[in-house]
């Protein structure tokens, strides 16, 4: 593919980056399999053992970094593929409709050091307003994960469940929360569904799981223990019940330092 790309049809990408050269729809569409190869050849390097987490380029022209590609390091290789897909096919001219596809690219950039292209980009996905609520969900959770930023995504989450959210809706938003890793948050929907329905079993898993990477034995122990009394056949729940029982006595037998 890099060789296709870089040599073989190196002179073949006419006119994609000229905003008067019109292309119907159906082009337009068939151009994502071009980003597709550059996104897939990137997402090559990008998953390679590198010898520096670095991505700092040695050179800003484009055409120089492919002209000396084989003495970057994986990490710079897999920048360097992005930045010739945006020359070749620049998202201005060619613009990239799915909102979730430029998240993705985004997702990349901040994988190699570049986080102002994934925010740019979900500032322009935040502001639309032909997004699907799960599409919405999505946003915010990378709004928490990547950036911390839960009053965003606070917000959007208001915005997609509506005034009267039901359990379902509420579980859908911990579960996309929580795959994000944005892990406070998902435990606050999950006990949403839970207010709505204390033996909804999908939302005692999801709250355990969130606690669990919290490092909350405290909570997760309370929230078995109420499980447990009100299920006392479920052997399962009794015997990670026992275990978290353990964790939280080992923590506090353990020697606490005073600084």
């Amino acid at each position: 593919m890099r060789r296709n790309f870089f040599n073989v049809f190196k002179g073949h990408f006419r006119g994609l980056n000229d905003p008067n050269v019109h292309f119907d729809d159906n082009v337009e569409k068939l151009l994502q399999n071009y980003r597709s190869g550059f996104l897939q050849l990137a997402y090559y390097y990008s998953t390679l053992p590198d010898s520096t987490p670095v991505t700092e380029l040695p050179s800003k022209d484009v055409d120089e970094l492919v002209a000396n590609f084989d003495k970057l390091s994986n990490r710079q290789k897999a920048l360097a593929v992005m930045l010739k897909m945006e020359e070749v096919i620049p998202e201005s001219v060619r613009p990239i409709s799915n909102p979730e596809l430029s998240i993705q690219i985004g997702r990349m950039y901040q994988d190699l050091g570049k986080p102002d292209e994934l925010r740019r980009r979900l500032e322009e996905a935040t502001a639309r307003k032909d997004m699907s609520d799960q599409t919405r969900l999505r946003l915010a959770a990378y709004w928490a994960a990547s950036f911390n930023d839960t009053t965003r995504a606070n917000q959007i989450i208001e915005q997609s469940i509506g005034s009267n959210p039901g359990s379902e809706q509420y579980y859908a938003v911990g579960r996309e929360m929580f795959g994000a890793g944005a892990y406070s948050i998902a435990a606050r929907y999950f006990r949403r569904c839970l207010d709505v329905n204390q033996d909804d079993g999908q939302a005692i898993g999801g709250l355990l799981q969130c606690y669990q990477y919290m490092g909350d034995a405290g909570n997760a122990r309370a929230l078995l223990e109420g499980w447990v009394a009100r299920h006392p056949n479920d052997k399962g729940a009794k015997q990670r019940l026992d275990q978290l029982r353990g964790t939280v006595v080992a923590d506090t037998n353990s020697p606490r330092s005073d600084n």
